[in-house]
C-alpha cells in the first residue's frame, strides 16, 4: 500500500500543480450523492445542500446549489432568519428550507450598528418615515449579485425626501431608509 501511495505521490509531482477538491465527509463516512437522504449539509457532497421540506424536518435529501441565480423575487424567509430575495439565493446559501412566514421574515435574524449580519448578507434598516432615529434595529437579507429586478417601493434617507431608492439599494446602504409613498415624495 506504502508502495502505491508513493508511486501515486510521484506521478502527482511529475505533472506540476494539481487542483485537489477535498470533500467534507461525516464521521468517517461516505458523502451522499445528490439526492440522498441527509440531515445536514455536512452529509452532502461539497457544492450541494441538505434540502429539507420544512424547518423542522429532521431529514431531508442533497440538492447541487446554484451558482448564479436571477435577480427577480419574490423575497422570502429562510429558517435562519434571514430574508432571501428569491429561493434560489437561500439554496445558494445551503440553507435548508423556507420558513412558514414564506415572504419578509416576521420573526428576522435582527441587527444594527453592533451586531452585524453574516458575511454576504446586509442588514436592511426599512422604516415608516416617523420612527427615523440614530440605532434603529434591521433585518438582515441576502440579495443577487447585480442589480435587483422587479416592482419596488421607493426610500429615502431619514430626514429627507430627495434622493430616493429602490429597495435593494436601500438595504445595500445599510442606513436607516423610510419608505416614500404617494406622488411627489421621491425624485
Amino acid at each position: 500500500m506504502k508502495t502505491r501511495a508513493l508511486l501515486f505521490g510521484l506521478v502527482l509531482a511529475a505533472c506540476g500543480p494539481v487542483d485537489i477538491t477535498v470533500v467534507n465527509v461525516p464521521d468517517g463516512g461516505e458523502p451522499a450523492a445528490q439526492g440522498a437522504p441527509c440531515a445536514s449539509n455536512a452529509a452532502c457532497l461539497a457544492g450541494q445542500f441538505c434540502q429539507k421540506s420544512a424547518c423542522s424536518d429532521s431529514l431531508g435529501h442533497c440538492e447541487q446549489r446554484p451558482v448564479l441565480c436571477p435577480s427577480d423575487g419574490p423575497p422570502l424567509c429562510g429558517c435562519d432568519g434571514i430574508t432571501y430575495w428569491n429561493d434560489c439565493l437561500r439554496k445558494r446559501a445551503g440553507i435548508a428550507a423556507v420558513s412558514s412566514d414564506r415572504m419578509q421574515c416576521s420573526n428576522p435574524r435582527t441587527c444594527d450598528l453592533s451586531t452585524p449580519c453574516p458575511t454576504g448578507t446586509y442588514c436592511a434598516r426599512l422604516i415608516k418615515p416617523f420612527e427615523c432615529g440614530n440605532n434603529v434595529l434591521g433585518a438582515c437579507w441576502d440579495l443577487p449579485d447585480g442589480e435587483c429586478t422587479g416592482p419596488m417601493p421607493k426610500f429615502a434617507a431619514c430626514g429627507t425626501t430627495t434622493p430616493c431608492v429602490d429597495v435593494c439599494t436601500a438595504i445595500r446602504t445599510e442606513l436607516p431608509r423610510a419608505e416614500m409613498r404617494g406622488p411627489g415624495t421621491c425624485q
